[in-house]
């Protein structure tokens, strides 16, 4: 079930994140969208083990 939360999180951070790459706010829309994503897994509680599988590189 965690995996599909995570997909998720991770595909709407990635549309949200996009326009913020083409105006320079950010370097890299997939690897912000994917750290985002995972930071709000853990808010949620995901353990650990199931949110460390998106991780972006930032």
């Amino acid at each position: 079930m965690w995996a599909t939360v995570a997909y998720a999180a991770a595909a709407w951070r990635h549309d949200i994140d996009r326009p913020r790459e083409r105006v320079g706010e950010i370097d890299n829309h997939g690897d912000w969208a994917a750290s985002d994503a995972t930071l709000l897994l853990y808010a949620a509680g995901v353990p650990a083990e199931q949110g460390t599988a998106i991780e972006g590189d930032r």
